[in-house]
């Protein structure tokens, strides 16, 4: 499409950061849309309206740039509810101690869609154009809309076929939590009793040192990884003289060796937690892995530019990787640190992250158009990862922040 319309590096810049710019007006109040729809109702609303958006865009991309982001930023008001919505599932239906795993499952999934999508693509796009692969993509998430409408529920409650045994699990009684549940949550606490929820403001809430920390480190990992995901193929092309046809190979095996990352995550984090390592260690040990690890191998890249590609893409396959450990890191945290406002901080820190989502295009545009080279966006990915690394480490819980307001000397 890009090479059709002939798309300049702004123009391409500005396509790629409007999503974020209207998942931004929707992931404030996504929790408050969940509340009212329903979780089901709204991962419902939310697939079908990008299915629509899909299936438009190549005419809208044909008549002019500026409609064509238009009908992006449509797409990505659809978007926007759909982190804190996912959130506020796994509260619902996972346990403490699993909602780590599940968080990794939900990564699992962007990169077997980020593996799939340009094979596909590549694949059919000399067969049938890109704007029937783009329709194509829009029938299939109708098609996962229908099977989500017939198999969801919102709460365990209302799953059809659910156990007995699996609900009282989930829910316990319905004035206090099941006992596996209050066991799990005294083991997050070193084995100590629960100290008894104060409530909190909203305001509270997210102005809670341990809450910002999350929203900065899950920005910075968003500009990193859009970073990657989204300019990988244009880097290839520009950087390495490949173009995409050419280099279908080297951008899926990075999202292929992420994938393994990912199924792997859950089992490492096990691992940690059987040797004695805290949930809160734990949590902090991936994010700082995952930071690390990824700048190293971008750092990398400036340095490989008269080697073979099989060269940078082995970088690109060990920074991806990395990402994939944040399952484990701040995405599970989101579901640590607070009890009662779970949708409200996944809102507020989706719509946060989604600014650094809408900027990175726009950075890395200006950077390689200013500079000429890629290397300070590498450098710029880095700086930040580092910043984010030590406010995660500093101030990081998992003990829900109405807890941490009880008993301030306990950060576990």
């Amino acid at each position: 499409m890009a090479i059709e319309l002939g798309f300049s590096h702004l123009e391409k810049g500005w396509l790629l950061a409007a999503p974020s710019v209207g998942a931004i007006l929707t992931q404030l109040v996504g929790g408050q849309i969940c509340s009212l729809l329903g979780a089901r109702s709204t991962v419902l609303l939310s697939v079908i309206g990008m299915a629509a958006c899909c299936a438009l865009l190549p005419a809208a991309c044909t008549h002019s740039t500026l409609l064509g982001a238009a009908v992006l930023c449509i797409n990505g008001v659809f978007y926007g509810p759909m982190f804190p919505t996912n959130s506020v599932l796994l509260s619902r239906w996972c346990v403490p101690s699993e909602r780590g795993w599940a968080s990794s499952q939900g990564e699992l999934a962007i990169s077997l869609a980020s593996l799939s999508a340009p094979l596909v693509i590549t694949a059919l796009e000399p067969r049938l154009g890109w704007r029937a692969c783009f329709r194509a993509v829009g029938c299939m998430a109708v098609s996962f809309a229908a099977l989500w409408r017939a198999l969801a529920a919102s709460t365990p409650e209302q799953c059809w076929f659910i156990r007995d045994d699996e609900l009282e699990l989930l829910t316990g009684s319905p004035t206090s939590p099941s006992t596996h549940t209050a066991l799990h949550r005294r083991a997050e606490n070193n084995g100590q009793p629960l100290a008894k929820a104060s409530p909190l403001s909203v305001r509270r809430v997210l102005l809670h040192p341990a809450v910002l920390a999350l929203f900065l480190v899950h920005g910075v990992y968003n500009l990193g990884t859009l970073t990657i995901n989204s300019w990988m193929p244009t880097y290839y092309n520009e950087a390495l003289g490949l173009a995409p046809t050419v280099a279908k190979l080297h951008l899926i095996i990075p999202h292929l060796t992420s994938l393994v990352t990912k199924l792997l995550v859950p089992y490492l984090a096990a691992a940690l937690g059987a040797h004695g390592v805290s949930m809160l260690s734990s949590r902090q040990l991936m994010c700082a892995a995952g930071f690390i690890g990824t700048s190293c191998a971008l750092l990398l890249l400036p340095m490989l530019l008269g080697a073979l590609p099989a060269a940078t893409t082995a970088c690109f396959c060990v920074a991806l990787s990395f990402t994939g450990l944040h399952a484990e890191g701040f995405r599970a945290n989101y579901l640590d640190v607070t009890r009662a406002h779970v949708g409200l901080v996944s809102s507020v820190g989706n719509a946060i992250s989604s600014l650094a989502a809408m900027a990175a295009p726009l950075i890395v545009s200006n950077l390689v158009t200013h500079y000429g080279s890629w290397q300070p966006v590498w450098l710029a990915v880095s700086a930040s990862s580092l910043v984010a690394t030590i406010a995660f480490a500093q101030l990081a819980t998992v003990t829900p922040v109405e807890e941490t307001v009880a008993t301030p000397k306990k950060r576990e």
